[in-house]
């Protein structure tokens, strides 16, 4: 999906042509539109078996893709705030910016060997719960809170129901 920073990142660093020629050389690898309107298009054609990767900097993405057991998570990232999608769910591989040779290179090794990389794409741990379940316990916790009439928020929810135990107050300023 060609969002307005990455066309403008693309014009920037002279790539848009490469990009459109390649995406013409290979119509089988490359999908190249503009941003879908809906957050359930991506999901569908996540989940359509046309995808095997989904190059990304966020890090919401890196996460929900461990959901999608055929699509890889390609992280062009110099680091991860998802350390544990590479790691212990083994569904991720970090590629770092360094230059676009670099980048296609490793894009390459992923397409080309999977499995070589130490990924196993159809046993990719799904170590943030199940499907929808997060979403069941969460609307499940603040029915709760609103049921029992303390739908103040602060101390913070997750401090209440004890998931944090720090007593002291984080500064930020």
């Amino acid at each position: 999906m060609l969002i307005t920073s990455l066309k403008s990142a693309l014009r920037s660093y002279h790539l848009e042509q490469n990009l459109l020629n390649l995406a013409k050389e290979y119509p089988d690898k490359f999908i190249i539109t503009p941003l879908w309107k809906e957050y359930s298009h991506v999901i569908e054609f996540l989940d359509s078996g046309r995808c095997w990767a989904e190059m990304t900097d966020s890090g919401s993405m890196q996460e929900e893709l461990l959901y999608f057991s055929n699509v890889l998570s390609l992280t062009v990232r110099l680091n991860t705030d998802r350390p544990e999608t590479v790691f212990d769910a083994r569904g991720n591989i970090l590629i770092p910016p360094v230059n676009s040779s670099w980048i296609t290179t490793l894009i390459d090794e992923a397409f080309n060997r999977k499995e070589g990389l130490g990924l196993e794409l159809k046993k990719k741990r799904k170590i943030y719960g199940q499907p929808g379940m997060v979403s069941k316990n969460i609307v499940k916790i603040v029915k709760k809170e609103f049921e029992n009439g303390d739908a103040n928020f602060y101390p913070w929810l997750h401090q209440r129901i004890g998931l944090w135990k720090e007593k002291q107050n984080i500064d930020y300023m």
